[in-house]
């Protein structure tokens, strides 16, 4: 048993073909594991489910209360099966969610697309406020980016700078 002001993670994969029957199983799965309410979750959806994408979200916040989840498609996915082996699927049908309980962290989303970022010159208030980050405030970033659109250089040096 965790106590409540640890961090705790856990993860569930699910490689059934119907993605509501995907969702209803790494829910159950994960919630079941975790001990107290989410703060994040972290959804990894393959590409085997491509024409699903925009169904995600939506299914996935109807089944699960969470206050911030981001993700994204991938060739694969990592995660506990039902039987609780760590698995990894790729080029298959799977999808994975992660849920941490981070007591005392304030978990805040944001999306940026390669046109919205502001030029390398920008000030960095610009920055600031792209991202709805505070000045003085040192957050930590997971961030998730497609490897042929995104600016990621242009990105990690417009984070540094602000």
């Amino acid at each position: 048993m965790y106590p409540q002001n640890e961090m705790q993670w856990v993860s569930a994969l699910s490689t059934r073909p119907s993605l509501e029957a995907a969702i209803a199983e790494v829910v159950q799965q994960a919630q079941r594991s975790l001990e107290g309410p989410a703060d994040l979750g972290l959804v990894f959806i393959s590409s085997a489910f491509g024409s699903e994408y925009s169904r995600l979200m939506p299914l996935l916040q109807e089944a699960l209360r969470v206050p911030a989840i981001v993700g994204c498609g991938a060739r694969g996915a990592i995660g506990t099966g039902p039987d609780g082996e760590t698995e990894e699927v790729e080029a298959d049908v799977a999808l994975s969610l992660s849920l941490a309980r981070l007591p005392g962290v304030d978990v805040k989303t944001f999306h940026i697309s390669a046109p919205e970022m502001p030029d390398l010159d920008s000030p960095p208030d610009t920055w600031v406020d792209l991202l709805g980050v505070p000045a003085g405030v040192q957050p930590q970033f997971i961030l998730l980016a497609d490897p042929f659109s995104a600016k990621i250089n242009d990105l990690l040096q417009g984070l540094d700078y602000a």
